[in-house]
């Protein structure tokens, strides 16, 4: 027989190779050129998680720079996710999964 804290703690425990799951983020700002289909798949699948996001246009060259400069990176799309940064649509993508949605 086991007691009610050793079933507790069974049920918290994850298989292998779970994926972990995100706290649901504030906020989450997609840095993209609007234009890119690639850019438009990550926009779909944020509104089809219904995530809130904030969408930054990477056509300004002023702004494209000043995005290269804070966040070390040269390539588009990107999704910031407080602290953490996706680069890429595949890592994007795969990010996202990660975001709790529940409420």
């Amino acid at each position: 027989m086991t007691c009610a804290t050793e079933v507790a703690f069974a049920r918290k425990r994850t298989p292998p190779g779970t994926p972990r799951r995100m706290a649901s983020p504030e906020m989450l700002t997609l840095f993209c050129n609007p234009q890119c289909g690639h850019a438009r798949a990550i926009i779909a699948r944020l509104r089809a998680c219904g995530l809130a996001y904030e969408q930054r246009d990477l056509r300004d060259p002023e702004f494209a720079m000043e995005v290269v400069r804070r966040y070390r990176i040269q390539e588009s799309p990107v999704l910031v996710i407080g602290t953490d940064i996706a680069v890429g649509t595949v890592q994007i993508l795969e990010k996202i999964e990660t975001i709790d949605r529940s409420p």
